[in-house]
């Protein structure tokens, strides 16, 4: 009983006063090193063959000195280098070189763990020792540092064979206790510690490394895709995690999805081969790291594309070509030039899109390729302009459950208003014809009705499962086989030209209008799916640009039909909001002080409301500017008269035409007020 209480009273102690040392430990090493090996055999005992660069493997490893070493793949208090197959062994050196050139690891005590040993040829065994380990030695010597570099030659040292794995542990601790490595320490000399200058484009090495790993990839885009889905593909490196994200980004650009969409579905690709084969994707889950080098990715691929003689769309087996023509990429560490560790290791950005503090993320090279110049629309185009204005009409009311009648009739009248305007501009657009205008939105509403039904008797390639309000023209054009002729099965050409059709709906004289409009045919769903990436995986995504007046003019009437009918959308109850809390009437103005003072509260009440959205400080301050510049420039009294005057604001995607969707939904657009990056705002809140 006696021994027990001291056992307990030792363990209490312990537990009361004596606490582990906790220390980062940074793997560091060439791919196919056996970074992830080592990792998991002081972790587990066991032999794993992966390690992530979207993501990161952590893992918390014990020592029975007190230590609690907490292994990353990047960052950290200790470095273990593991160099790997002689074949490589100058691009290994040169690793190494640059890391210890590295500000943030003159101070960190090194050791260097010669790996793989068993590989080697026993006739050839001692001469390449002595060379490897020579040549690390007089590349330690060759830097001052502050922090002890150890050669670790345990002779037939191998991470998959070693009995005892955790002699390299005790070595570290060896050297976190004082007791200095073989390889002696100069002098630490300030002058000669100038931070390595950034790199703005690939080297020499990123070139040879993009080559090698094109070379050696020899799978097809449909095999690596299989592979990735049913969670066969290896190994789980950099490159394999490059090219999944890729094909996840034109998969997300098919659908009319954003770089942060892509995000979403990539993290849950991730997670769903996680929990199928755990030892093999480690991956833990971090957003901001993936959404980087998904925007690397895009940016990367739209240089691509602007580099070619002509225009064309972004295609999975471009893969290869894009990282050859940026190699920039194949560096995992290319992270570095844009964030800190602070920043980036933070949970914040773990589990939120962080932007970066050291470097703003790139930005897609301006093309050399000629462009059309553009002018007043021609009459040749004119069925475009009637099948877009029609396919504005359906998105919007097909997203809405406000009646549809009152919508369709506010939409034609502003494509009256609009067609007499652009007449005067330029005579040779056709009139304004009622008839016309009614019969492309009834087979737009038809087509798109036909896309979204669950009922299509369609699957797979043959289906269209996209975005419909994100469908551009073009791709909806392709989908549905339109060519603008189709009027023709329906109208003869003398009631289609005449002028009672001009003034109101005429219905058909041939052949009724169809309800229903199937898929063209499973080729048509490919192009359309080409047409989307064209358009979403270029300089200007559609969202960047401002809708016609006829187009917003139709988003108004949506907007206060909802309202009208009681079924305001969040967007609409934000901006009545607004406008009730900042209105001022003509009275009120008078008095100026007065006026100022109540504006000011008025501001200060409207920051706090909630935004449709991404609600954040630069999301609110944003719709308020937007709100108080319209009513500047309206002179109307009452809410409806307000969205008339000023339709852009019915806009959802309005932010998206000052902002880029990284900055508008970053963790820092919430917290402070960020300036947009894509045009400037007019200012009217002094």
């Amino acid at each position: 009983m006696r021994v027990a209480v001291c056992l307990d009273v030792v363990s209490a102690t312990k537990w009361m006063f004596w606490r582990t040392d906790e220390r980062r430990v940074l793997l560091m090493g060439l791919d196919c090193v056996g970074k992830t090996t080592i990792l998991y055999r002081w972790l587990l005992g066991e032999i794993v063959t992966t390690i992530p660069t979207i993501g990161f493997n952590v893992e918390t490893v014990k020592h029975p000195a007190g230590f609690a070493f907490t292994m990353w793949d990047v960052g950290g208090t200790t470095l273990i280098f593991l160099p790997g197959d002689v074949e490589r062994f100058e691009e290994q050196v040169d690793m190494l070189r640059r890391s210890m050139n590295e500000d943030e690891l003159r101070d960190v005590p090194v050791l260097v763990l010669l790996n793989m040993q068993d590989r080697l040829k026993p006739e050839e065994k001692d001469a390449v020792m002595l060379k490897t380990k020579t040549e690390y030695e007089n590349l330690a010597t060759s830097y001052r540092r502050r922090a002890p570099v150890k050669i670790f030659d345990y002779p037939d040292f191998s991470a998959t064979a070693i009995e005892n794995p955790s002699i390299v542990l005790d070595e570290v601790v060896n050297m976190l206790k004082g007791k200095q490595g073989d390889v002696p320490s100069k002098p630490h000399d300030e002058k000669s510690s100038a931070a390595t200058p950034s790199k703005t484009s690939a080297d020499i090495s990123d070139v040879e490394r993009a080559k090698t790993m094109a070379e050696a990839d020899g799978m097809s885009a449909s095999e690596f895709w299989t592979a990735f889905e049913d969670g066969s593909l290896a190994p789980w490196d950099h490159y394999n995690h490059l090219k999944s994200g890729f094909f996840v980004l034109i998969e997300a650009f098919e659908k009319g999805n954003s770089v942060l969409d892509a995000a979403e579905i990539f993290i849950r690709h991730l997670e769903r081969l996680r929990e199928g084969n755990p030892q093999r994707f480690r991956n833990t889950t971090h957003r901001t790291m993936t959404i980087f080098w998904l925007v690397q990715l895009q940016v990367a691929a739209v240089n691509y594309i602007n580099s070619l003689p002509s225009a064309r769309a972004l295609q999975r087996e471009d893969f290869k070509n894009v990282l050859l023509h940026s190699p920039q990429l194949t560096d995992g560490r290319l992270w570095r030039e844009h964030y800190s560790k602070e920043v980036l290791f933070t949970p914040e950005a773990k589990e939120r899109w962080c932007l970066p503090d050291l470097r703003p993320l790139p930005a897609v090279a301006s093309t050399k390729r000629q462009r059309p110049e553009l002018g007043p629309p021609a009459t040749t185009a004119d069925v475009d302009r009637l099948i877009g204005f029609a396919l504005t009409v359906v998105k919007c009311t097909i997203s809405s459950k406000a009646r549809r009648g009152p919508i369709v009739k506010a939409a034609l009248a502003a494509l009256q208003s609009s067609t007499m305007r652009e007449r005067i501009v330029s005579p040779a657009i056709p009139p304004y014809s009622e008839t016309q205008a009614y019969f492309w939105v009834q087979i737009v509403h038809a087509a798109i009705a036909t896309a979204t039904s669950a009922d299509t008797g369609s699957s797979g390639s043959q289906s269209w499962n996209g975005s419909v309000e994100s469908l551009t023209l073009p791709a909806f054009k392709t989908l549905f086989g339109l060519t603008g002729d189709e009027w023709r099965e329906h109208y003869t050409a003398k009631l289609w030209d005449s002028l009672p059709a001009r003034m109101q709906f005429q219905p058909p004289d041939k052949k009724p209008l169809p309800n229903v409009i199937v898929l063209h045919d499973k080729s048509s769903v490919s192009a359309a799916r080409v047409a989307m990436v064209e358009s979403y995986a270029a300089e200007k995504e559609p969202r960047a640009e401002m809708p016609g007046a006829k187009d917003l003019a139709v988003m108004a009437a949506v907007l206060l039909q909802e309202l009208e009918d009681g079924l305001a959308s969040d967007h609409g109850s934000m901006l009545q909001s607004l406008f009730d809390l900042l209105y001022a009437s003509d009275e009120m103005k008078q008095d100026a002080n007065l006026h100022r003072k109540r504006r000011s509260l008025a501001i200060a009440k409207a920051l706090d409301l909630s935004c449709a959205g991404a609600d954040g400080l630069t999301q609110r301050m944003f719709w308020v500017q937007q709100v108080l510049l319209g009513l500047e420039l309206c002179q109307g009294t009452d809410f409806g008269s307000f969205v008339r005057r000023n339709p852009y604001l019915a806009y959802e995607e309005l932010p998206l035409v000052y902002y880029s969707p990284i900055l508008w939904a970053s963790h820092e657009a919430e917290e402070v007020f960020i300036a947009p990056d894509r045009r400037p705002l007019h200012s009217r809140l002094a």
